[in-house]
């Protein structure tokens, strides 16, 4: 049974994306992570590094941006607080751009990350 979460492939995806960081738009970055825990492949190192990306260039973040990262960092049970409270800082901002189902799938990120942040509060 193939297990994408050890797999050789993704280990070198995870570096080339690491070391090509800088260069990552917003929608990149939300989809790299969106595939990965898609695979279920929980890669911190991978996640650590775009959490502090994300920290940095939040304000770029769509909401479907927004979304997708949560959600990934959900999905794989990664928790980094300072990308968790600027993610949800930025999310409350811009609250009214929100689809309905991105709003569904950040607030259950959201809450799923840190029990206590309410994004409809």
């Amino acid at each position: 049974n193939f297990k994408f979460s050890t797999s050789p492939l993704l280990d070198r995806v995870s570096r080339a994306a690491v070391a090509r960081r800088g260069s990552f738009p917003p929608s990149a970055i939300a989809n790299v992570l969106w595939a990965f825990a898609s695979l279920d492949c929980r890669s911190p190192a991978l996640f650590r590094v775009f959490a502090e990306v994300a920290v940095e260039r939040i304000q770029d973040f769509t909401p479907a941006d927004l979304s997708t990262t949560v959600w990934s960092f959900a999905h794989v049970g990664l928790k980094f607080p300072l990308f968790v409270n600027s993610a949800f800082s930025e999310s409350k901002r811009v609250l009214s751009c929100f689809t309905e189902e991105q709003l569904a799938v950040a607030a259950a990120g959201f809450r799923k990350l840190d029990s206590s942040l309410e994004l409809m509060a």
